[in-house]
């Protein structure tokens, strides 16, 4: 009997990808990105759980495997809907600002430069 889960969502929890996800993540190339881009190094912590449920639902009937997944991915999508987004620093506005565009005196198109400084 097929699994009910789609494929997509099955394949996400492929042990040798949840393996390359962890290898990559303690990569020396991985940790020194992190460490640039943030100034600290990334904890894998998230890639262990994942590879570790990968590893639990190998031996289950699929199923059981497809309950688990159902839940973990309704878990993940809780989680990341309380994570912050980049779209929270952005104020919709439904007008634009009183000084847009600012005024700009005395400037040449030809030189790109205002008058004064010519």
């Amino acid at each position: 009997m097929p699994s009910p889960t789609p494929l997509p969502v099955r394949e996400k929890y492929s042990i040798s990808d949840a393996l390359g996800g962890l290898y990559t993540c303690y990569s020396f190339r991985y940790q020194a990105l992190s460490y640039y881009r943030y100034g600290r190094r990334t904890e894998c912590d998230d890639k262990w759980d994942h590879f570790k449920f990968c590893m639990s639902i190998r031996t289950k009937p699929d199923d059981v495997a497809d309950r688990k997944i159902a839940e973990r991915e309704a878990m993940l999508a809780a989680e990341m809907a309380k994570r912050p987004s980049s779209l929270d620093v952005w104020e919709l506005r439904d007008k634009p600002p009183a000084n847009f565009p600012p005024e700009v005196a005395d400037w040449s198109p030809a030189t790109g430069a205002s008058e004064s400084a010519i």
